[in-house]
């Protein structure tokens, strides 16, 4: 398709500026586009009605649903160190078990040379396992 579009939420249909639902699913737009607007920056576009979220923006113009707030950045102190030397029994000592865990299990499955990976990615590791 040619042009400016929207996509719908539903199924990802690309749809033109001023056709009022979805062709495929039925979707009805909850929002009005303007065909010669000033180009915006986009972040991404909303789930509820398919418009685009301007970046920095706190809600979607289209609909004013919020949007969700990022999570806070972790601050565990993770020694990559203690993690190369002594792997998930560091993640153990530290309290975090499920990371103690996984890494365990990842460690028995690659033979062992996942402890020599791991330490690299140490934190974000520990953080993602940690988050489940």
């Amino acid at each position: 398709m040619n042009g400016a579009y929207k996509i719908c939420p539903q199924c990802g249909q690309q749809a033109g500026v001023g056709m009022p639902t979805c062709l495929r699913c039925g979707h009805q737009y909850r929002t009005q586009f303007v065909a010669n607007a000033k180009p915006v920056p986009v972040g991404r576009f909303c789930s509820s009605c398919g418009s685009p979220i301007p970046l920095g923006s706190a809600s979607c113009p289209g609909c004013q649903q919020l949007r969700p707030a990022r999570q806070p950045a972790s601050t565990r102190k993770v020694s990559s160190l203690w993690t190369f030397f002594f792997g998930c029994f560091y993640f153990l000592y530290k309290g975090w078990f499920k990371a103690a865990a996984v890494a365990f299990v990842i460690s028995c499955i690659t033979g062992g040379l996942a402890w020599l990976v791991i330490p690299f990615f140490a934190k974000r590791f520990v953080d993602e396992i940690e988050a489940w």
